[in-house]
């Protein structure tokens, strides 16, 4: 990941936000494969890229960058991962400053060996981000021992990082949704709609997750509920959608999903 500084004539100067700023230097012939109006249709000053590494030129003490072969999965793996490294680092640091400790004596006990349990096959976590939402995602008088078995641990920097994790990355609500598009041309009409959506609704009722419909406009409606878990989110909205697509096509009518559940915003605690 890098941020952009400067464009001139002969490329982009860039620093390397994972290696504490390192520039590095991305030629105007790396950044598209395809012929180019306008460099700033494709980077400008002050973003933030995922590029890939070409070669290391000690003599210059540049880092030659490239665009171009990126792929837009790689660039959102890129993302997701610095992204994740950006928030564990954020909470390791602020732990250093609180206990006075050092800061790399800290990643080698506490943060490191979750990477290396990982590599070996020993951890449940792929990554330190991942342990760390485990601990954010237990419940008022449980806990999540992340380092369990490690040498070394402090009962003072242990309960730091315990309680910037429970506060940085506290699990959120999250508001998930479907557009459904439905059309009822039997003599009830509109209400036949209506009481196709009732049937949905219906179903969820004493649910823990309370789904709720909007006409956006007609035929457009938007099925969305709230949560904290995504999946469940999509679970609840497809067997409601299902519910109305059948008494709607026993009204003589039509449901088409115009769009699939997804996220569509957080909640504000």
């Amino acid at each position: 990941m890098v941020r952009v500084n400067s464009i001139d004539d002969m490329g982009v100067l860039c620093s390397l936000l994972e290696y504490n700023n390192l520039e590095g230097f991305l030629p105007l012939s790396e950044i598209s494969r395809k012929r180019m109006r306008s460099v700033l249709r494709h980077v400008r000053v002050g973003q933030q890229q995922v590029l890939q590494v070409l070669r290391v030129d000690t003599e210059r003490g540049y880092t030659d960058l490239s665009k171009k072969y990126i792929a837009e999965a790689e660039r959102e793996l890129g993302t997701e991962k610095y992204n994740k490294g950006k928030t564990v680092h954020n909470i390791t640091k602020r732990v250093s400053e609180t206990t006075h400790k050092d800061l790399e004596d800290i990643y080698r006990v506490y943060v490191w060996p979750l990477y290396a349990n990982a590599a070996s096959g020993n951890s449940a976590y792929k990554h330190p981000y991942d342990a760390f939402k485990a601990v954010a995602a237990c419940k008022e008088g449980e806990e999540e021992d992340i380092w369990e078995g490690f040498v070394d641990v402090q009962p003072e920097v242990r309960k730091a990082f315990l309680g910037l994790i429970k506060h940085q990355m506290a699990v959120q609500p999250v508001k998930v949704g479907a557009q459904i598009e439905l059309m009822c041309y039997s003599e009830g009409g509109i209400d036949d709609i209506k009481r196709a959506l009732k049937a949905g609704l219906d179903l969820n009722n004493g649910q823990l997750t309370a789904v709720k419909i909007q006409l956006i406009s007609s035929p457009l409606y938007l099925v969305w509920t709230t949560t904290l878990e995504e999946d469940k989110g999509y679970k609840c909205l497809n067997e409601v959608i299902d519910v109305i697509k059948q008494a709607i096509t026993d009204f003589g009518g039509v449901l088409t999903v115009a769009k699939e559940p997804s996220v569509i915003g957080k909640v504000d605690a």
